[in-house]
């Protein structure tokens, strides 16, 4: 399915500098897959991965229709399929969900915005103006599940869905700053950098201290990602059953019950090698190709190494002329790299260069 921004006009918000779209890159025919340059344990994990399935639960789901369906129908069949001891995640999530399945979704629902729920009752989760006007407080230092809504310059549209520990870092400090989505390479963030306009909007918070906060986040924003169908077209249908109508694009790639799975991470990228969308295959083919490295961390220059020492005294005399002295060179105390590489640097001279660096500098 393309991108596309639906039936409503584009909503309102201030407008960064449009970037040009990258070159399409070369058909997959013309590339010879070639293992990565990476560890042993790597290779393994990726030849593994391409040989899986692409299934989410490992379960034959039952028919559900998505676009009738009621936000807490879609959490019943979520709670319901991870505490079946055939789910692959049953291991993680199962005693955790079936211990007391109707406190666990009431805990769930309360999480969920009001206005949130109304709009999936609406079926208009489609529905950029709408999904937008949402808003939420974007300042909010807790536990959150926000939306973030992506728009190209060629009008195209997309949906991505995260969770936060503390919603504010998370959206000023990490995915409005350009040096981190430089270092942390995703498709989300390889899409941000392409775009021309983005929102955020707020689906659920995590207000009270509650035991097992990481799964309850997990399944959180699992559920809010079924809602809004931001998966893979595969993995939505593994878990809500097929003849889904399309909706906005996903930048989710990996389903969010899998997060810390390394293995399952893998084999949901592999999906995107069939995606119906261009920037999707195009993400795939330049992350297997090696052009999306993170560029290796620098150590930082240490503090000056001669931090307490003034004064370097050479032992050896320098003849300035008619005569000898012992010179001093001098490095600051608070030296940058480059002086300290210049004293020493002179340290290693002979006397007779010593001697025509001094004159030259007089």
């Amino acid at each position: 399915m393309m991108g596309s921004s639906m039936s409503d006009e584009p909503f309102e918000t201030t407008v960064a500098s449009a970037l040009p779209l990258p070159a399409p890159v070369a058909d997959e025919e013309d590339f010879v897959e070639e293992p990565w340059d990476e560890e042993l344990s790597e290779l393994i994990l990726d030849l593994e991965a391409s040989k899986l399935e692409p299934s989410s639960s490992g379960i034959s789901p039952a028919v559900i229709n998505l676009d009738s369906a009621t936000p807490s129908a879609v959490l019943e069949r979520l709670l319901g399929l991870i505490s079946l001891p055939s789910s692959r995640h049953y291991e993680r999530y199962g005693a955790f969900a079936a211990r007391d399945t109707e406190a666990l979704s009431a805990l769930l629902m309360s999480c969920l915005r009001p206005e949130v729920a109304s709009l999936v009752e609406a079926h208009d989760t489609s529905s950029i103006t709408r999904v937008a006007s949402l808003g939420g407080d974007l300042y909010y230092r807790g536990r959150a599940i926000y939306l973030h809504i992506i728009t190209l310059p060629n009008g195209e549209n997309w949906y991505y869905i995260g969770q936060a520990y503390n919603l504010y870092h998370r959206i000023f400090n990490q995915h409005r700053n350009f040096r981190y989505r430089r270092d942390h390479i995703s498709f989300h963030n390889y899409i941000v950098d392409r775009s021309s306009k983005d929102i955020f909007v707020v689906l659920a918070t995590i207000t009270k201290p509650i035991e097992k906060s990481d799964l309850v986040l997990n399944v959180l924003e699992t559920w809010c990602c079924l809602l809004f169908r931001s998966l893979p077209k595969p993995t939505l249908e593994d878990w809500l059953g097929n003849g889904l109508e399309e909706g906005i694009p996903s930048l989710n790639v990996a389903l969010p019950l899998d997060t810390g799975d390394e293995m399952a991470s893998k084999t949901a990228f592999e999906l995107l090698k069939q995606s119906d969308e261009v920037l999707a295959r195009e993400y795939y083919w330049d992350m297997k190709k090696g052009r999306l490295r993170p560029k290796p961390a620098i150590d930082p220059v240490p503090r000056a190494i001669m931090r307490n020492m003034k004064v370097v005294e050479v032992k050896k005399p320098v003849d300035l002329g008619s005569m000898a002295v012992d010179p001093f060179i001098i490095c600051p105390e608070r030296a940058n790299a480059k002086e300290q590489a210049s004293c020493f640097f002179a340290l290693a001279l002979t006397p007779t260069e010593q001697a025509s660096g001094a004159q030259n500098k007089l």
